[in-house]
């Protein structure tokens, strides 16, 4: 989602559609959805939005039939294939775009960044297999993702060829996702079932941020603006509830905080939130106090 609450994603047709049961990249603005044309025309091939930016351009991929991927750009609604066997995860103000691309050995991804009709692979540990570029904020400072044998899953922010890992839970069973950043690189995400942040890669549990008889548990942040607004998903007597975790008497990187100078807030009005296990736009109704 941008600054101007314009929402990109994906749908499926309804079941009363006659159209062929495949993913159409949308945006959502203002209770309305907007179909984005199709770069090929083929309505058998899926392909999903990933990101927007303040200018309005969207990037995504489209899944083609044969399986093929294809990183995707819309600028004016208007769609443009960055090349083939990748996708297309994040786009900045200044045109960035992040994503992963097929490596020539097989069956894995490699990080890559297009800036300026260049594409530039970002490198990875050397115990890695596969990654891909998650978001590129304003700052140039890119969010990696990669993955190896052995239940290896790590993440670090690339900042002009500087690499700042992040700190991951110690048991590598309780698997750590990151899903936002902002322009300060304060990251947040999910780890060992509990909603996190990260700050020059330490990691901190939001869950201390707020008091510890507030009948809360948050379980999974899901973004970040750059006032260090924090939105995401908890328990809230015993149900699954949104909340927006918003810092007071200062703007920007929310950095580490005291535990009172957050207030957690349940949502006031309907927000429209991607969550990672979902495959459609999903409408969150209001928290509950």
């Amino acid at each position: 989602m941008n600054a101007s609450g314009v929402v990109a994603g994906f749908f499926t047709p309804s079941i009363e559609s006659t159209a062929p049961p495949s993913y159409s990249a949308a945006l959502y603005q203002n209770g309305q959805y907007v179909q984005l044309p199709s770069p090929d025309d083929n309505p058998m091939n899926d392909y999903r939005a990933t990101g927007i930016n303040n200018l309005g351009q969207v990037v995504g991929y489209e899944q083609e039939s044969d399986g093929l991927q294809r990183p995707i750009v819309w600028n004016n609604q208007q769609p443009t294939f960055l090349g083939a066997g990748g996708a297309a995860n994040g786009i900045n103000d200044q045109g960035w775009v992040v994503g992963g691309i097929g490596a020539a050995s097989g069956n894995t991804s490699i990080p890559v960044l297009w800036r300026d009709g260049t594409m530039t692979s970002i490198p990875m540990p050397a115990n890695a297999i596969s990654g891909t570029a998650l978001a590129v904020n304003n700052a140039g400072q890119v969010l990696v993702n990669y993955g190896g044998a052995e239940w290896l899953n790590g993440f670090f922010i690339w900042d002009n060829g500087v690499e700042t890992t992040l700190a991951l839970s110690q048991d590598a069973m309780l698997l750590t996702y990151v899903t936002g950043m902002n322009d300060s690189g304060t990251v947040v995400g999910t780890s060992a079932y509990h909603a996190v942040y990260w700050v020059g890669g330490q990691i901190y549990d939001l869950n201390d941020l707020i008091p510890a008889d507030s009948g809360w548990t948050l379980t999974s942040s899901t973004g970040i603006n750059d006032a260090g607004d924090i939105i995401g998903y908890g328990t809230f007597g015993g149900l699954d509830e949104p909340f927006l975790l918003s810092p007071t008497g200062f703007s920007g990187n929310i950095g580490s905080p005291e535990p009172t100078t957050l207030t957690l807030l349940t949502l006031a009005t309907p927000l429209l939130l991607k969550r990672r296990s979902r495959r459609q736009f999903c409408t969150i109704q209001r928290g509950r106090s």
